[in-house]
């Protein structure tokens, strides 16, 4: 009961203040670098993965967080991807399709929202980091999606944020 409160809370901290800002406050409570902290909290899921692995088949996300460890945006793609699996960014299929219309990606014959994952990351990791960023800006905290938070911005002239509701 304990873990699941601390995971529930630790969740909610990431939410608030975001991946890179919590692992940044990690390594500066820790007294290192956040490099450092990332490359402990990759061990850790690799072990913890390890375990699971007996358990059930990795899922794309998995596969996508493993993939993207390596690469020089892994904060960014590993907290896109995180936000992918619980639904704060791009949360249903059609916001998967609208957002490879914004990059000019072909969407090709995508069935459902998990099966975007693949292609999506592939797109995702091409990317230069002020784009990672600025998706990541967009991403909305209250949980609607990138696209309608973005057109309420287009409409409204400012975006649905708690203190303007």
């Amino acid at each position: 009961m304990k873990k699941e409160l601390l995971n529930i809370e630790i969740r909610l901290l990431i939410q608030k203040y975001g991946y890179k800002a919590i692992m940044q406050s990690l390594a500066d409570v820790k007294g290192t670098s956040i490099e450092e902290i990332t490359t402990l909290v990759v061990a850790l899921e690799n072990k913890n993965r390890q375990v699971k692995k007996s358990e059930k088949t990795k899922s794309d996300i998995d596969l996508i967080i493993e993939q993207v460890s390596c690469h020089d945006n892994s904060e960014l793609l590993t907290d896109l991807a995180n936000r992918f699996q619980n639904k704060t960014f791009l949360p249903q299929l059609k916001d998967v399709k609208r957002f490879f219309e914004r990059l000019g990606v072909n969407a090709g014959n995508i069935k459902s929202h998990s099966r975007s994952t693949k292609k999506l990351f592939e797109q995702l990791r091409s990317l230069p980091k002020e784009e990672l960023e600025s998706i990541l800006e967009e991403v909305p905290s209250s949980g609607e999606s990138t696209f309608s938070a973005l057109a309420n911005e287009i409409i409204g002239g400012q975006r649905n944020t708690p203190s303007n509701k």
